[in-house]
């Protein structure tokens, strides 16, 4: 809620010491300090959503980043409702999410790990030592993709190198094409 101008919460929780490191009591008059920790997009995110929860009356839900003092970030999915009274209050409630955000970035980096090493295993299957450069990075982007298949790469690494040449020792460099996701190369 706003309080001479300030936002301010009417509650909060004593567990907000433990997630954020603030004193609740200290929160009560002025919200700042916890908004201050707040990363930028996330802050600005966060007031554009809530102005527009405010304004038609929807619930809010967000997922915000904080940058702690001690250097550490938290994520905190954070839900409010526009109570119906005459003062337009809102009810917040946070939920520390930083544990499950930090094992699906890391459950992302392995997914693209392992997709990389699969695309360099293809192509040196393929070719052995001799890879052309311009496969090797063309198999690396097409690893990054959504809808990488090693299945169709491994297919167009193979049809690339007969292209090329029967001989992987020596490819026809102007001859091999790998396609990245929709589109083919020359």
């Amino acid at each position: 809620e706003l309080r001479d101008g300030r936002r301010a919460f009417r509650y909060i929780s004593a567990g907000v010491e433990k997630m954020l490191g603030l004193h609740a009591a200290d929160l009560m008059g002025d919200a700042e300090p916890l908004c201050a920790l707040m990363a930028p997009d996330s802050y600005a995110q966060y007031r554009e959503d809530e102005a527009r929860s405010m304004r038609d009356q929807t619930q809010y839900s967000g997922l915000l980043q904080f940058h702690l003092a001690d250097g550490r970030q938290v994520w905190l999915h954070v839900r409010s409702a526009p109570l119906p009274s005459p003062k337009g209050e809102t009810v917040w409630v946070g939920v520390d999410v930083t544990k499950l955000k930090e094992a699906a970035e890391a459950a992302a980096k392995s997914v693209r790990e392992r997709a990389l090493a699969d695309a360099r295993a293809i192509v040196a299957e393929t070719f052995g030592e001799q890879a052309p450069a311009f496969i090797v990075r063309a198999a690396e982007s097409a690893a990054t993709a959504e809808d990488f298949d090693p299945a169709a790469l491994r297919a167009e690494v193979t049809e690339a190198a007969q292209a090329a040449n029967t001989d992987p020792a020596t490819p026809n460099v102007g001859a091999t094409t790998i396609t990245v996701g929709e589109s083919a190369g020359p």
